[in-house]
């Protein structure tokens, strides 16, 4: 692999705990994921993030979502158009795009990391693959071409403009 070659890793994570919790709760746990992720992905040797993101959408609308780019800064933590004030399940979608990262070191380093945190909030985590988009068409591991591209507003990632998370529209 080179050095600084890109293995994009995507997974869908379950976390649940016991009972409902806050969203400040929510938001700490995975800005304390997001910053530990960080670190573990750069940890061994000459590695660069990209980018390192998670966006898991609200029960009855909104979403929390969150953003790393280097392991020297905290992340980047926004909770926007909730109408629950808690809850006792979540499910974050995840990017990792560290240049540097093996993508079968990625999905031992998820894991691991997520698992850690879950232990130390008394959460449970279940890391579950993300769905290959329809009309990928498969060649090397941890690559794909994509056909076009799924504009429903429901399934939209929030991007970073500059100070505030907003959804793209739809074109």
């Amino acid at each position: 692999m080179d050095p600084l070659a890109l293995e994009p890793y995507a997974a869908r994570l379950r976390w649940r705990f016991p009972e409902a919790q806050p969203l400040a709760n929510w938001q700490a746990l995975f800005a304390a994921f997001l910053d530990e992720l960080g670190w573990a992905c750069t940890a061994a040797g000459r590695r660069v993030i990209g980018h390192i993101k998670g966006l898991a959408l609200l029960p009855g609308g909104g979403f929390l979502c969150g953003s790393k780019v280097s392991p020297h800064y905290p992340p980047d933590m926004e909770i926007s158009g909730a109408t629950a004030d808690s809850c006792a399940e979540l499910e974050l979608d995840l990017n990792v795009l560290v240049f540097g990262l093996p993508l079968s070191e990625a999905g031992r380093i998820v894991p691991e990391v997520g698992q850690a945190q879950a232990l130390r909030w008394g959460a449970e985590l279940e890391v579950l693959a993300l769905p290959v988009p329809s009309g990928a068409e498969g060649s090397e591991a941890g690559s794909f071409s994509v056909g076009a591209p799924d504009r429903s507003p429901a399934r939209a990632w929030p991007c970073r403009r500059s100070p505030r998370w907003v959804r793209p529209r739809a074109c």
